[in-house]
């Protein structure tokens, strides 16, 4: 998940405690081996019970993109490495996301967008899965945030995911699937 936050955070995370986030984009890798659908869902809420260290951070900043793949390997150890290689990537708050692994964290910051297009390149050339970002698909879900009129779009295909679309400035014909 690409997050952003426009705003200076001071936030406890569960049991690892208190972090301050700067402003940026954010970059969480995890899996969902047991259904895409219903984790997106959970993450997307913006009523929810706090279960996984993202869910603290969503409760203050915005998701902005979805980047998936499809399969049963647990590749967000390997996908974390490979961003902590793209260019303003900073790995923040210790432990977060990786409590299951040997990962330092699974949350990365960047000033900026960070480059989906560089990060599939990196993928390529480790002959991984491509990563997608897709567009218009059925069975959509609508979302308001709770921090501003942002509408969020969440468009399912079974359990995958396939689109996840924020927006202040498109009219309701450009948000319809």
């Amino acid at each position: 998940m690409v997050i952003l936050s426009k705003d200076w955070l001071r936030l406890r995370i569960g049991k690892l405690g208190i972090y301050d986030f700067p402003p940026g984009y954010y970059v969480y890798v995890g899996s969902a081996l047991a259904g895409l659908h219903g984790r997106l869902k959970h993450h997307l809420k913006s009523e929810k019970r706090l279960h996984w260290h993202i869910d603290y951070l969503l409760q203050q900043a915005t998701v902005v993109q979805i980047w998936c793949a499809l399969g049963e390997d647990r590749l967000e150890c390997i996908w974390n490495a490979i961003l902590a290689e793209l260019p303003e990537a900073t790995p923040i708050i210790p432990g977060f996301g990786s409590s299951d692994c040997r990962c330092h964290t699974h949350l990365t910051h960047f000033l900026t967008t960070p480059s989906l297009s560089g990060f599939r390149q990196k993928l390529r050339q480790s002959n991984l899965p491509r990563v997608r970002r897709l567009n218009k698909m059925s069975n959509c879900y609508t979302y308001l945030s709770h921090q501003s009129a942002i509408r969020t779009i969440v468009c399912f295909e079974a359990d995958l995911f396939l689109l996840i679309l924020s927006t202040d400035s498109a009219t309701d014909s450009e948000l319809s699937c």
